[in-house]
C-alpha cells in the first residue's frame, strides 16, 4: 500500500502527463490484452504514459512554455486530449473509432466521467 500511495503523489506532483493524470490508476488496464494488435497497443500506451511526439512533450524537452506547443493543423496548445477529440485532421478517424457522445462538443470533464462508468 505505501508504494501505491508513493506512485500517486510522484504521479500528482509531476509537471508533465497532464493527461495520464486524469485517468490514472493503480493495476493492470485491460486495455493491455484487448488490443490484439501489437503496433497499436504500444501506441496507446504510448499515448496513455506521454512517451509520444505530440507537442506537448516534444517541445518540452527544449523548454517551450506549455502555452507556446501549437499543433501545426489548428494552431492550438496540441496535447492529447486535443489529438483524440478537438484535432480537425483527424475527425475522418474520429467518425470510424470514437462513439459519437465523445464527438459533439468534445470536453474534458465528460471524457473522464464517461470514462468512469464504462470501465
Amino acid at each position: 500500500m505505501a508504494f501505491v500511495q508513493e506512485w500517486q503523489s510522484r504521479i500528482e506532483g509531476s509537471t508533465r502527463a497532464t493527461f495520464y493524470k486524469t485517468f490514472c490508476s493503480f493495476g493492470f488496464k485491460s486495455y493491455i490484452s484487448s488490443v490484439n494488435v501489437n503496433k497499436y497497443r504500444i501506441a496507446l500506451c504510448k499515448l496513455r504514459v506521454s512517451s509520444h511526439w505530440l507537442n506537448i512533450e516534444r517541445s518540452r524537452w527544449n523548454g517551450t512554455p506549455r502555452n507556446e506547443r501549437i499543433c501545426r493543423f489548428c494552431n492550438n496548445v496540441e496535447d492529447e486530449y486535443h489529438f483524440l477529440f478537438e484535432c480537425t485532421i483527424y475527425s475522418t478517424i474520429r467518425e470510424t473509432y470514437l462513439s459519437i457522445y465523445y464527438r459533439v462538443r468534445p470536453n474534458m470533464f465528460e471524457t473522464v466521467e464517461y470514462s468512469r462508468l464504462t470501465r
